[in-house]
């Protein structure tokens, strides 16, 4: 099993996140599509349900850099499902992530919230993932581990500019 936490320092307030970015279908779209270049992305659902909010997107991420049996195994047509819903008085979104192959073998989940120290607000994100397939398990939660690094690290300057208005 394999985990990663990660905390950016983000250019807008907590609020701003969560109301203006994360439930939003234009940031959601233009975020994988056009920012981290993913072939497909489509919003399912996004509701607010009084104090809990929640979203469903279904992702189809690129698949450069698989290793080879692993590229057998997801074949070419793998997407996922985030399913996500965030409490307004705890200010926590935790998602679980549903793969379109191996689901059965493969358990993603995660949780994502704000801190502020010294007058800058953090994003912080935590992700889960645990992959039980014989040989290559390891292989992909590395891989899914590190695309959720980069994919952070790339949507932290996205943010602070879709919240401004670009």
């Amino acid at each position: 099993m394999g985990q990663a936490t990660i905390r950016n320092a983000i250019d807008c307030s907590e609020q701003d996140y969560f109301e203006k970015c994360l439930f939003s279908e234009d940031y959601t779209k233009r975020l994988y599509l056009e920012v981290l270049k993913m072939p497909g992305a489509t919003v399912l659902e996004m509701k607010k349900d009084g104090d809990v909010w929640s979203r469903r997107v279904q992702i189809q991420p690129s698949l450069n850099g698989l290793p080879g049996p692993v590229t057998k195994l997801v074949g070419d047509k793998f997407s996922y499902i985030e399913e996500g819903k965030y409490d307004t008085k705890t200010k926590r979104f935790k998602f679980n992530v549903l793969p379109s192959t191996a689901a059965d073998k493969t358990k993603a989940s995660g949780e994502m919230w704000c801190e502020t120290e010294g007058g800058k607000t953090y994003l912080c994100s935590k992700l889960d993932v645990e992959v039980k397939i014989f040989v290559v398990g390891g292989m992909v939660e590395d891989k899914i581990l590190g695309d959720f690094k980069a994919s952070m690290d790339a949507a932290v300057p996205f943010i602070g500019q879709f919240v401004k208005g670009g």
